[in-house]
């Protein structure tokens, strides 16, 4: 006899392959417009919902590819895209820490692909133009820049003065 749980058990689908991932990668980049959109009323929802489902046509009728629903390649584009955001972000707060050590590893755990289909400007860190560490060390630059150009002037000046006095006291 089966029980009820044995019945409502998921079959697993095969994991996902690198050749499988760049074929759900093309197919989402023709959509990315779409599915990437930050809107969520009624009709971009519905919207949202059409074009996966033309992803996973898409992505079915290739060869080598597994068949899988578009419930399967959302949720595999959400993990890949989480992923991305992830190893930016701790990134991020390695490039921010301060004190000694090796440097540390740059992440790249992520696709190129991911990261051309994803906005950009989520990813990347904004430059504070405010920030007081920034300012001061420009200003520093600048005010040192005056001064060795000041100190020549001066240095040449007082060259001259003393080359003209030399030449009055002979």
């Amino acid at each position: 006899m089966t029980s009820n749980s044995e019945k409502n058990k998921r079959v697993r689908a095969p994991n996902i392959s690198e050749e499988e991932k760049s074929i759900i990668l093309h197919c989402i980049s023709k959509e990315k417009d779409i599915i990437e959109c930050k809107k969520t009323d009624k009709f971009s929802n519905r919207d949202k919902n059409i074009a996966w489902e033309r992803i996973a046509v898409n992505f079915n009728t290739h060869l080598g590819a597994n068949k899988r629903d578009s419930k399967c390649l959302r949720r595999f584009w959400e993990v890949e895209k989480a992923k991305s955001k992830k190893g930016f972000a701790r990134e991020r707060k390695e490039r921010m820490e301060t004190g000694g050590g090796p440097e540390k590893e740059s992440f790249d755990d992520s696709t190129p692909e991911i990261n051309e289909i994803i906005a950009r400007p989520q990813i990347v860190e904004l430059v504070n133009i405010y920030d007081s560490d920034g300012i001061a060390f420009e200003q520093s630059m600048k005010l040192t820049e005056e001064i060795i150009s000041i100190s020549v002037f001066v240095d040449i000046r007082c060259l001259t003065l003393f080359q003209n006095l030399q030449q009055l006291l002979h």
